[in-house]
């Protein structure tokens, strides 16, 4: 049933963790953008830092 799962060589509660995890910090990194749009002088750089930590997770996590 779980073709991405096997193909992954990982296991659901780890993966629905770390799915999660990471939609929650691209909507608060998308908020964040739109709310540093409106106030150019707050959360400068928040979305960025955000998104190339979960970049580098990602990588990590995908070089096993």
């Amino acid at each position: 049933m779980f073709k991405h799962l096997k193909s992954r060589n990982t296991r659901y509660i780890p993966h629905f963790k770390f799915a999660l995890g990471a939609g929650v910090v691209l909507v608060l990194a998308g908020v964040s953008s739109i709310i540093h749009a409106v106030f150019p002088d707050i959360l400068t750089g928040y979305s960025e830092r955000k998104t190339r930590a979960l970049a580098r997770l990602s990588k990590i996590r995908n070089a096993k």
